[in-house]
């Protein structure tokens, strides 16, 4: 799923979640690495894949006053991009997180009914 997130700009928000101690993967450059901190704040070009990340998350906007935060089920890992310094992609005015399932996902046979896959947004006012 593609999610794209109006924000005020990027300067303003924080994006939260158990992103500490978690391994992820620079999809620009593919250099790995572990995240050192829960929150995250966007300062450069970023595509990062947090593979076995799918705990809540938090889009904090200082300035617009609001918390916006995505649960999901069903999808594995987690994408966070933006095409920061891409003005003509309107780089400062949105954030992109993605729920996704990186590797491939098998549904055994007569379990596709079973099979769910969500994710839930709540946005409110701080």
């Amino acid at each position: 799923l593609n999610t794209y997130f109006d924000v005020s700009s990027l300067k303003n928000v924080v994006i939260s979640g158990p992103f500490a101690g978690a391994k992820y993967i620079d999809r620009l450059t593919g250099a790995e690495g572990v995240a050192t901190s829960n929150d995250i704040t966007i300062t450069a070009p970023t595509d990062l894949l947090f593979p076995g990340l799918s705990g809540p998350i938090t889009v904090t906007d200082s300035v617009k006053g609001t918390k916006t935060v995505l649960t999901r089920k069903g999808y594995t890992d987690t994408v966070i991009w933006n095409p920061y310094g891409n003005d003509a992609l309107g780089y400062d005015k949105f954030v992109s997180i993605q729920p996704v399932s990186a590797s491939p996902v098998t549904i055994p046979v007569g379990k596709f009914k079973e099979t769910h896959f969500s994710q839930l947004i709540t946005a409110s006012k701080i």
